[in-house]
């Protein structure tokens, strides 16, 4: 249906079984679908069913997990040195001036 929605397939909704019949759906989806799933009866009651779902809870709930996804994926990337924020110098005898260069750090 965002498909169609958005332009780049401009089907009717009982043709919508065929346009899946050869994508990759397990890859899509990360689970076995079948295309035939996705008929204009089931693809008719999506909307009814995220109105009565709450449309925003939905968005909200779904950007609440990309968040959570995308954060511990960065830190997961970050390296160790990026995780700990404390400057080491090598040396505990500092002048006010690099305090002041390390505050403003």
């Amino acid at each position: 249906m965002i498909l169609n929605g958005l332009g780049y397939v401009n089907k009717q909704l009982y043709l919508t079984p065929f346009f899946f019949k050869d994508k990759p759906l397990q890859r899509l989806f990360g689970r076995d679908v079948e295309a035939l799933w996705f008929n204009d009866d089931t693809l008719g009651r999506t909307p009814d069913k995220l109105f009565d779902y709450g449309v925003s809870e939905l968005y909200e709930k779904i950007a609440k997990k990309a968040l959570e996804v995308l954060t511990s994926a960065q830190k997961a990337l970050q390296p160790p040195h990026y995780r700990n924020p404390t400057l080491n110098l090598g040396t505990t005898n500092t002048t006010a001036k690099s305090q002041e260069i390390l505050n403003n750090f």
